[in-house]
């Protein structure tokens, strides 16, 4: 090991034992709370159609059981899998699904995968009733993950952005959890002073569809006219 690697091993073994001493954050509680509110609010959905995006079991979590009311309940994924019920490409749902058919969608950490979450948020549109309830949960600071495909870090601006009127949503709420602090190794001066101001691992929110996507938003643009390489197989 290098004297380079070393000392960061060495800060970050410091920083593990400090974060000991922090009082207890309530953040990520108050994130994994507005899921389950998602979740009830779609249980009292009689005969619901829900709708997973990036649905296949890789981390041992699978969602489907949790959506007791459910009369249809369709995993959507880009590889073939465990809890996968349609194969296809989140930026073009409309080709693959019914549309104003689901009266929820939601997806798990995958938003900073789609390379195009503009044109991703359009085909949601497409496929929802109105009326119908959208979670989304994803990562406004994280390290690379799932290369070459980790495209985006989201923060509560981005979803302003993303969900709004022109695209056809209204945000119910949105929450930042899972509080952080960034250590620089560089010893510039105006880096030092990042560490004060908290990130977030996670982020989540609840929106509702109040109509269709304004007809002049449109992104007529394939993953393949500019995304290299191949998103992570399954593992075997």
């Amino acid at each position: 090991m290098n004297i380079t690697k070393l000392k960061v091993s060495i800060i970050t073994r410091v920083i593990r034992m400090l974060n000991l001493l922090l009082p207890s954050d309530t953040s990520g509680v108050m994130l994994n709370n507005l899921y389950r509110q998602f979740i009830e609010k779609v249980n009292g959905i009689e005969g619901a159609c829900v709708l997973e995006i990036g649905s296949r079991n890789v981390t041992g979590t699978v969602h489907r059981g949790r959506y007791k009311s459910a009369k249809e309940y369709v995993g959507f994924d880009y590889h073939p899998g465990e809890n996968v019920d349609v194969v296809g490409d989140a930026h073009e749902l409309s080709r693959h699904l019914p549309h104003e058919h689901f009266d929820a969608v939601f997806s798990s950490v995958v938003f900073e995968h789609l390379a195009m979450p503009w044109k991703a948020v359009l085909e949601i549109n497409t496929v929802m009733k109105k009326g119908g309830l959208l979670y989304i949960q994803t990562h406004p600071a994280w390290p690379p993950h799932e290369l070459p495909w980790d495209f985006w870090r989201h923060q509560k601006a981005s979803f302003s952005a993303l969900l709004n009127k022109k695209t056809g949503f209204k945000i119910i709420e949105c929450i930042e959890g899972d509080r952080a602090s960034i250590v620089v190794y560089s010893k510039q001066l105006m880096k030092a002073v990042i560490p004060k101001d908290a990130i977030h691992l996670g982020i989540g929110l609840m929106a509702e569809k109040i109509g269709p996507a304004d007809e002049a938003l449109s992104w007529n643009v394939e993953l393949e006219d500019f995304v290299e390489g191949i998103y992570p197989s399954p593992k075997a």
